[in-house]
């Protein structure tokens, strides 16, 4: 190896399923509804392009309208064993708030939507 060479791991493959799944993010941003926010759970295996794709989003996403201030992206991780309500206390939890002890998933998923407030 040359001291110019980068090593395989920090090189950027740009491949079909990439290439697709950036468009359909793309493409489902472009026809949601002026000013609705959007859920978009990004998953997939080690090394395939999740993080490229949410810097990607980030970069392209326009300021939140909002009253209270708020992210234009959340980015929240997931263990890999999840349930519906994992997912609405991953983001309650980014935004700084926490569900209350043995709180319901509905009740969980309705304070992410409703803008977080108890």
């Amino acid at each position: 190896m040359t001291s110019t060479a980068l090593p395989l791991l920090s090189q950027i493959v740009r491949h079909d399923a990439f290439e697709r799944a950036s468009a359909e993010i793309d493409m489902r941003l472009a026809t949601r509804l002026p000013g609705t926010g959007s859920i978009i759970p990004v998953f997939g295996p080690t090394r395939v392009g999740k993080s490229e794709i949410m810097r990607r989003l980030e970069k392209k996403a326009a300021p939140a309208r909002s009253l209270p201030p708020m992210k234009n992206v959340i980015r929240a991780k997931l263990p890999a064993q999840t349930n519906g309500r994992d997912i609405y206390v991953a983001i309650l939890n980014k935004l700084g708030r926490r569900p209350r002890q043995n709180e319901v998933t509905t009740s969980v998923k309705a304070r992410v939507f409703r803008g977080w407030r108890p």
